[in-house]
C-alpha cells in the first residue's frame, strides 16, 4: 500500500436531502450490502423476501419439518401452475389460494419416505421433460410428477420377475451327442415300441397342444423329414403408465420338443432301421424292431406344437402392460430374444404361443434397471442422469422421450481417470458434464471434448442459464460463465477474497442459484464460514458483485416460470 503522499484519496459530498446528482456504484462504497441496483446503475434497498407460513393444521409447519428444495413450474402450456415443496420426507404441491400444502399422492415405492437428512453432499434436482417434473435427491429413487398431482417411481429400479415356460417334457435320456442310453433302448425294446413313436409320444406329454412352433429339418435318411430338437427361452420386460420399460428378465426354463419324424409307414420302417444303426451305442444288443407296431401316417404340421408363458410372481404397482420376448430354436437358429407381444394388462398372467420363429419381431433394447443418481439435466428430449451410486464418473442417456428407459450401452465416462460428474447441463445445443477440475462437451454422445482444464463446476444447482445466453456456475475457486459461442471466462475476479476466504468449503455443492428478473441479476445462496446453512447470497449483475444477508437459511430458490417471474 502506498504512504500518505502516494495515496489518492476521492472525496464525494453527497447533500443532505434530495439531489439531482447520480454516483457510480463504484465511487461509493468497496462493499455493496442488502442494495439492489437499477438499470441506471444507482443503488436502492433491497426488497428482500416476503416469509410465507401456511397453515399449520392443514399442513406440517416449516418449525418441525426441514424444507429441503422449492421448484415451479407450469404444465400444459401454461394452463397448470405446479409448485413443489420436498418438505421432511415427502413432496408436497402448493393448493393455491387455499394458502395450503398437499401431499402429492403417491404409489407403490414413491409411498416409501424419502431421507430426511441434511446432507452435505447433493441438493435435491428438478427438470421438466414431456410436461411432467422428474425430482432426484441423490439417495432415493427418482420420481416422476404429473400434473394432476401425483407421484410415482421413475421407470423400474429392478428386474422383473422370471417367466415359467411350459411345453411337452423333452427326452430326458438323450444326451447332446445323440447317444441313446441302455436303459431307454430296454423299455422301448419291452414296449415294443419304435424310438420314432417314443420320440413322438414325449411331445405329447405334460403341457402339448398342436400349434405352428417347431423347427423342420433336413430328410434324416432321404425319405422321411422331422421336426428336429429344439429349445425356446422367454423374456419378460414391463411398461409403466409413461412408456418406460423395465430391464430385460431373466431366462426361463427352456421350453423344449423333441425330435419327431414324419413319413408313410413304408418308409417309416425303412428310416428306423437307417436311423438306430448310426446312434445305438450299447453291449445290450440290437432291440427286434421287425415286429414293433408304427406310428400312425402324419405329416410335418402335426408334429408342431404351442407353448404357454406363465407370469406368477407380483408385478410393481406401476406396471401398465407386460411385454414378452421370446428367443428362436436356441438349438437350431439363434439366441437372441425376439419381440413375441405386449399384453396390454398385468393381471394376465398366461398366454398361449402359437407364432413360429420366422414371424417373431424385433430384437429386444437391453436396457437397465433405473439407478439413483446425483444429478440430472434434459437435452434433446431425453434425460441426462449423471454419477450414480455405483459410478459416479458415469453419465446415461434415457431413450427420447422416455426418461425412465435406459439402454445398457448409451453411457460415456467423461474423465479418463474415472472422476466423480459433479452436474450435467445443457446449453448451446451442446451437452456438457463437469468435475470439480474439467468441463466437458458431450460430442454426440461419443466422444468426451475438454472445454478447459483447472475449471469445473462444485455446486449442479448453481447452473443458471441467464436471458443474455451466458451460463453462469460456481465452480471450486469462483464463478465462471460460458457464452452462447462457447468461451469460458472468470466472472468472480473482483470477488476472490470472499470466496477464497469467506465461505465454507465444504458447503459450496449445496449451493442453489436462480436468475431475478426484477433485479436483473443472478443470484446464488452460499454458505459463509462458519455457518451450515445457505446464509449469504452472492448477486451478479450489470453492475458486478453485491451480496445479501436475509437472516435466514436458504435451501431452494427458483424463479416461477410464469409472467409474473417471482423468486
Amino acid at each position: 500500500m502506498a504512504g500518505p503522499t502516494g495515496q489518492n484519496l476521492i472525496s464525494l459530498y453527497i447533500p443532505f436531502g434530495e439531489s439531482q446528482v447520480q454516483y457510480a456504484v463504484a465511487e461509493l462504497g468497496r462493499e455493496i450490502l442488502n442494495f439492489d441496483a437499477t438499470s441506471d446503475q444507482t443503488l436502492r434497498s433491497s426488497s428482500g423476501f416476503t416469509i410465507y407460513e401456511p397453515r399449520p393444521n392443514e399442513s406440517p409447519s416449516y418449525r418441525s419439518e426441514t424444507i429441503h428444495s422449492v421448484f415451479h413450474t407450469t404444465l400444459l402450456g401454461g394452463m397448470t401452475d405446479l409448485l413443489l415443496v420436498r418438505w421432511g420426507d415427502a413432496l408436497y404441491w402448493h393448493n393455491g389460494w387455499s394458502q395450503t400444502y398437499a401431499k402429492l399422492t403417491t404409489m407403490e415405492s414413491s409411498s416409501i419416505p424419502l431421507s430426511n437428512e441434511r446432507r452435505m453432499t447433493y441438493p435435491d434436482q428438478y427438470v421438466v421433460l414431456n410436461d411432467r417434473v422428474i425430482f432426484t435427491n441423490g439417495v432415493d429413487r427418482a420420481r416422476i410428477i404429473t400434473y394432476e398431482g401425483m407421484s410415482f417411481p421413475l421407470g423400474f429400479g429392478s428386474r422383473p420377475p422370471n417367466p415359467q415356460a411350459l411345453s411337452p417334457v423333452p427326452l430326458p435320456t438323450i444326451e447332446d451327442d445323440g447317444v441313446v442310453s441302455e436303459g431307454l433302448i430296454a423299455r422301448i425294446n419291452n414296449g415294443n415300441r419304435s424310438l420314432a413313436r417314443y420320440q413322438q409320444e414325449v411331445n405329447y406329454r405334460g403341457y402339448s397342444w398342436p400349434g405352428r412352433i417347431g423347427t423342420v429339418g433336413d430328410l434324416l435318411d432321404g425319405g422321411t423329414g422331422a421336426v428336429l430338437a429344439g429349445a425356446w427361452f422367454y423374456h419378460i420386460q414391463l411398461e409403466d403408465f409413461f412408456g418406460n420399460l423395465s430391464a430385460l428378465s431373466a431366462a426361463s426354463n427352456p421350453a423344449r420338443l423333441g425330435t419327431a419324424n414324419a413319413g408313410p409307414p413304408a418308409l417309416r420302417v425303412q428310416a428306423k432301421l437307417g436311423f438306430f444303426a448310426r446312434i445305438f451305442k450299447t453291449n445290450a444288443g440290437t432291440p427286434d424292431f421287425a415286429n414293433a407296431p408304427d406310428t400312425d401316417n402324419t405329416e410335418i404340421d402335426d408334429l408342431l406344437k404351442q407353448f404357454v408363458v406363465t407370469i406368477g410372481d407380483e408385478l410393481p404397482l406401476n406396471t401398465a402392460a407386460i411385454h414378452i420376448y421370446r428367443t428362436p430354436d436356441t438349438k437350431n437358429k439363434g439366441t437372441t430374444p425376439k419381440f413375441l407381444r405386449r399384453i396390454p394388462s398385468p393381471r394376465v398372467r398366461n398366454y398361449p404361443d402359437n407364432l413360429p420363429d420366422e414371424y417373431l419381431g424385433p430384437d429386444v433394447k437391453r436396457t437397465i434397471p433405473v439407478p439413483i443418481f446425483r444429478t440430472m439435466c434434459t437435452h434433446q428430449g431425453r434425460l441426462i442422469i449423471a454419477n450414480t451410486q455405483a459410478d459416479p464418473g458415469i453419465v446415461r442417456r434415457s431413450e427420447p422421450g422416455s426418461p425412465g428407459t435406459f439402454v445398457d450401452t448409451e453411457f460415456i465416462i467423461p474423465d479418463a481417470g474415472g472422476a466423480e460428474v459433479t452436474a450435467v447441463a445443457s446449453h448451446g445445443g451442446q451437452l456438457l458434464a463437469f468435475t470439480e477440475d474439467t468441463v466437458f462437451v458431450l460430442q454426440d454422445f461419443s466422444v468426451a471434448q475438454p472445454l478447459s482444464q483447472g475449471i469445473g463446476c462444485v455446486a449442479p444447482r448453481s447452473i443458471v442459464a441467464l436471458p443474455s445466453g451466458l451460463l453462469i456456475w460456481m465452480g471450486r475457486d469462483g464463478f465462471y460463465g460460458m457464452t452462447p459461442s462457447g468461451q469460458i471466462k472468470a466472472l468472480s475476479s473482483s470477488i476472490d477474497r470472499t470466496v477464497h476466504h469467506y465461505l465454507n468449503q465444504s458447503r459450496k455443492r449445496m449451493a442453489v442459484a436462480a436468475y431475478n428478473y426484477h433485479a436483473m441479476e443472478y443470484q446464488c445462496a452460499v454458505a459463509e464460514s462458519g455457518s451450515s446453512e445457505n446464509n449469504l447470497m452472492l448477486c451478479f449483475g450489470q453492475g458486478g458483485w453485491r451480496r445479501k444477508e436475509l437472516g435466514m437459511g436458504i435451501r431452494g430458490i427458483c424463479t416461477t416460470k410464469d409472467w409474473r417471474k417471482y423468486t
